[in-house]
């Protein structure tokens, strides 16, 4: 079952800081379907959908977390649910 992560990152260079070093482009995670991030009053939103936890748990352990943790980030708290529809035109 597919899983949507939401959670807000405290501002845009913190967020294209951990961007940078996760390098998505060139090193894919395993599972990952679809990230979005946009500008909101609290900071930035992060919408992904994961086709299982366990892609997510294992990006976090492996890469995520340590990324957060390199530019001084606490990790925001994240908000799972399981997804019973995804669509991708």
């Amino acid at each position: 079952m597919a899983i949507v992560l939401s959670m807000t990152a405290p501002d845009r260079t913190s967020y294209e800081a951990v961007m940078d070093l996760l390098d998505l482009d060139d090193n894919p995670p395993s599972g990952l379907v679809v990230h979005t991030a946009s500008q909101t009053a609290d900071g930035v939103r992060v919408l992904d959908v994961w086709e299982t936890q366990a892609d997510l748990d294992t990006f976090f352990e492996t890469r995520l977390g340590k990324a957060i943790a390199e530019v001084g980030m606490e990790p925001p708290p994240p908000d799972i649910t399981e997804t019973f529809n995804v669509y991708i035109p």
